[in-house]
């Protein structure tokens, strides 16, 4: 599980970077990531939204 928030945070990073293409690959695989977890369509789709909010969202679910 920990895997998913080291690939979160790096897609993260590649995106400030500019690297958008690479950013969308992980997004990708977070996607695959949490369906194997089996988290929600809705979940997923909060998850793999590369934003500020799903950053957040994704830190409150590690914290529990």
């Amino acid at each position: 599980m920990f895997k998913i928030w080291i690939i979160y945070l790096q897609s993260s990073i590649q995106l400030v970077k500019g690297t958008r293409e690479s950013a969308e690959v992980e997004r990708v695989k977070i996607g695959i990531g949490l369906q194997a977890l089996g988290c929600s369509a809705m979940e997923m789709r909060k998850a793999t939204a590369i934003s500020v909010p799903s950053i957040l969202w994704l830190q409150k679910l590690e914290v529990y």
